[in-house]
């Protein structure tokens, strides 16, 4: 998760996180059976690499973030903090919520297929539709949200093999617009805010329906894709 959103929830706990970590595991079960190493990208609290510990607990981890201060740096519950990548090649990249934050995407993604082993598994999320932009995405320095279309484009650009797609959140879409529609000229914040046990318990319960439904392509306030490198 973004540094920058620590000092408003908790990830172990908030409907938001805890939504998001289940459907990327989820999917990236379903594509990868066995991961000897993980290396989570722009990992930030380190949050998603240690969620994707509990399912592949005999494996390698490392968070890597330009951004770590040297107090974040070393090695801790089971991962290596890092500021550049390891020169070693890993089965599964995490691309949490990381490509909005850099100028040219499709250049963060060829450097780590470049380095990654033969048919490793890529889970990336990002924000979704430029409808939705508000001071959110400034407040954590974003360049831009995307359409599913253009993020398979830009991964299949780097010579990935789109395996899976789909929005998440899209039951929150619609109040989603009309809040960040309302907020648009405001001062940048993040829209994230601590959740009371019950909104947090009816948010999780909308969430975990959706998650039942066939694979959303139409709306959402994030795009997911699962893809895989060639070799």
């Amino acid at each position: 998760m973004d540094l920058k959103e620590l000092d408003y929830v908790d990830p172990s706990s908030h409907w938001y996180y805890q939504h998001k970590a289940k459907a990327i595991l989820a999917a990236v079960q379903r594509h990868a059976v066995r991961i000897d190493s993980v290396v989570d990208v722009g990992a930030g609290s380190g949050f998603f690499c240690q969620e994707a510990l509990k399912v592949y607990s005999e494996t390698t981890a490392y968070c890597v973030d330009p951004n770590y201060s040297e107090e974040q740096l070393g090695y801790r519950q089971g991962m290596q903090f890092v500021l550049a990548p390891p020169e070693s090649a890993a089965g599964l990249y995490l691309m949490i919520d990381v490509l909005e934050h850099v100028p040219d995407d499709r250049a963060l993604v060829l450097e780590y297929v470049r380095a990654a082993q033969d048919g490793a598994i890529f889970a990336v999320s990002v924000p979704a539709f430029m409808s939705l932009w508000s001071p959110h995405d400034v407040f954590l320095e974003h360049y831009r949200r995307y359409t599913l279309p253009e993020l398979v484009s830009t991964l299949e650009s780097s010579g990935l093999e789109v395996l899976e797609t789909r929005y998440l959140f899209g039951s929150l879409f619609l109040p989603a617009w009309i809040v960040r529609h309302m907020r648009r000229g405001g001062s940048p914040r993040s829209d994230l805010r601590p959740a009371r046990p019950l909104v947090n318990a009816i948010v999780t319960s909308i969430l975990d329906l959706e998650s039942r439904l066939p694979r959303n392509k139409i709306l959402g306030t994030s795009a997911f894709v699962i893809a895989r490198s060639r070799g």
